[in-house]
């Protein structure tokens, strides 16, 4: 179905889920968003006394393992993992069925604006201080900007479109306008959309 031909063919958002630093469930985030606090503070993760900025929007209260086996967590960065968690948020806020019924007609598009940075910083260090062998073989792979979308695919078994799109912090807006248009042109029934960032360890 293309939109130029029909152009009244609607796209709905059926269910959304969110890990943010002003909430990492949708009634916390709205109940947050709407009284006006701010979630920004000083940075807890790591001492950023010698830092010119002090601040950030840090979600300190996500445990990964409340989404996923600890195995399969350790080798995600942690931008994957905030994917893995609002993506397996927002399908069950859907009420769609799980598994979907027809996969080769569900899209998943997400995007990050970098992607694995502590991955890459991590593996690097370990490589120049310990050698080689030492490196974890996961590194590289959980660097990849398009693993957040690999591993949602694989999760809800997403056969349809496929797309990472990385376009600095403009990446979650571009994404949701892109699946709204693999609806419109007929590409995919559902798709699973979002942006992921993490740069603060």
């Amino acid at each position: 179905m293309n939109s130029a031909n029909n152009p009244s063919h609607r796209v709905v958002v059926t269910g959304m889920g969110v890990i943010t630093c002003l909430g990492t469930d949708l009634d916390t985030f709205w109940t947050t968003l709407v009284s006006g606090t701010s979630g920004i503070n000083r940075i807890k993760s790591f001492d950023p006394s010698d830092l010119p900025c002090q601040i950030a929007g840090e979600i300190i209260d996500f445990d990964v393992l409340d989404y996923l086996p600890k195995k399969e967590a350790r080798r995600m960065a942690r931008s994957t993992h905030f994917a893995m968690a609002a993506a397996i948020e927002a399908m069950k806020d859907s009420g769609l069925p799980d598994p979907l019924p027809v996969p080769e007609r569900v899209g998943v598009y997400f995007g990050t604006g970098i992607g694995g940075m502590e991955r890459a910083v991590e593996g690097l260090e370990v490589l120049r201080e310990q050698g080689l062998e030492r490196v974890n073989p996961f590194f590289m792979p959980s660097v990849l900007p398009n693993m957040p979308a690999f591993y949602v695919t694989r999760h809800f078994n997403g056969l349809g479109p496929n797309i990472t799109v990385t376009t600095a912090c403009a990446t979650g807006s571009q994404i949701v306008g892109e699946a709204a248009q693999a609806i419109r042109n007929g590409w995919a029934d559902v798709v699973i959309a979002g942006g992921t960032e993490s740069m603060i360890e």
